[in-house]
């Protein structure tokens, strides 16, 4: 039997002790992002998409930082698009309005003539640190065709950024990055 106090001790001594090795911001970021989203039961309010830490965090990170991170994966999926590969269209929330919880998430995917979109392939990371929601935004979604349906999410107010990137059947990807400003 493991001494909880002592767990709780190593735990926290294990967070200053990567603090101390130079971690810094990224490091408290990455902490607080290892806490899931505090999902409730579908009520009027919605299931929260991202937690109110995840979402302070990445903001926290943005201001700081306002050109955003630099990945290598930007520069490869995001600034040159391949003309073949499928189109992803945001239907809701509309990215020119802010909106008010819970709000309805539409994405639709097509892919080119002779092709499908593999559902399976679908990749949703959070905020400034691209924290990986796939599992959850699958749990609370469903496909419909090639639309992609998150009906009553929530999440803290403020400005979210999601990474949304889709496959077809021939393996090329579709990326879009989507902002969603909660009331």
């Amino acid at each position: 039997m493991v001494n909880s106090g002592t767990a709780r001790a190593d735990r926290a001594l294990g967070r200053h002790a990567l603090g101390k090795m130079g971690f810094g911001l990224l490091g408290g970021g990455l902490l607080a992002m290892t806490a899931a989203a505090s999902a409730r039961p579908n009520d009027r309010m919605g299931t929260s998409v991202v937690s109110p830490r995840e979402a302070a965090a990445s903001a926290r990170a943005f201001r700081a930082h306002p050109e955003g991170p630099v990945l290598a994966e930007d520069r490869l999926n995001y600034s040159a698009a391949n003309p073949l590969a499928p189109t992803i269209e945001v239907v809701e929330p509309h990215v020119d309005t802010a909106t008010n919880p819970p709000f309805n998430v539409r994405v639709v995917a097509r892919a080119h003539e002779g092709l499908a979109i593999d559902h399976n392939s679908i990749r949703i990371r959070y905020g400034f640190f691209r924290i990986d929601v796939t599992k959850r935004m699958l749990a609370l979604g469903h496909w419909q065709g090639n639309e992609f349906i998150v009906n009553h999410a929530n999440a803290p107010a403020g400005t979210h950024w999601f990474y949304v990137t889709i496959a077809d059947t021939d393996h090329r990807e579709a990326n879009v990055a989507v902002k969603v400003v909660v009331k």
